[in-house]
C-alpha cells in the first residue's frame, strides 16, 4: 500500500510541476491525513469551432482515494461494506446527501462534477463507511476532511483594437 501511495503522490507532484500540464486551471491540492489522497485530473479539452481550444473551461474531476474501513475484515457475506462520499464548499459544510448516486464498493470515487466558477472555489470532502447485514444498516463516523482548490475563470480581455501598418 505504501508503494501505491508513493506512486500516486509522485505522479501528482510531477503533474503539478510540469508547466501547462493542467492547462490554465492549475489546482492546489491539500489533505489533512495520509489516509485520504486527492489527485486532480482535467478531462480532455474539447476544441471549439475554428480549432481554438477552451483552456480552463469545462468539466474537471477530483479523484478521492481512501483506506478501507477497519470493519473490512469482519464484514463477510451476507454483510456488505460500502462507502458514501459527501461534498461541500466550506470546511465542515459537506451536504447530508451523498454525491455518489450508488454506494461505492471500492476505495476510490471520481467526482466529475467540477466546473470552474467566476471566483476560485475549494471543495471539501468526507467519506463514511456503510455496513449492511440484511435490513440492518450501520454507519461509521466521518473520515477526516480533505479539500481541493480550483482557480476562478479569468475575465475576458478588454477592448481589442487593430492598427494597420502600411
Amino acid at each position: 500500500m505504501a508503494a501505491k501511495v508513493a506512486t500516486i503522490v509522485a505522479t501528482l507532484a510531477m503533474l503539478l510541476a510540469v508547466p501547462g500540464a493542467w492547462g490554465q486551471a492549475r489546482p492546489r491540492v491539500t489533505h489533512t491525513k495520509a489516509s485520504v489522497l486527492f489527485a486532480i485530473a482535467d478531462l480532455p479539452v474539447v476544441p471549439m469551432e475554428g480549432g481554438a481550444a477552451a483552456s480552463g473551461a469545462g468539466t474537471h474531476s477530483v479523484t478521492l482515494t481512501w483506506t478501507a474501513s477497519s470493519s473490512v475484515s469482519s464484514c463477510t457475506a451476507p454483510c456488505t461494506l460500502t462507502y458514501n462520499v459527501f461534498k461541500g464548499t466550506a470546511a465542515g459544510g459537506e451536504t447530508v446527501t451523498p454525491v455518489n448516486a450508488a454506494p461505492v464498493t471500492g476505495l476510490t470515487f471520481v467526482d466529475s462534477s467540477i466546473t470552474l466558477q467566476a471566483s476560485p472555489v475549494t471543495y471539501f470532502y468526507t467519506v463514511q463507511a456503510v455496513e449492511t447485514v440484511g435490513s440492518v444498516v450501520a454507519l461509521s463516523a466521518m473520515s477526516n476532511e480533505a479539500s481541493a482548490a480550483f482557480p476562478g475563470t479569468p475575465g475576458a480581455p478588454g477592448v481589442l483594437t487593430v492598427t494597420q501598418q502600411n
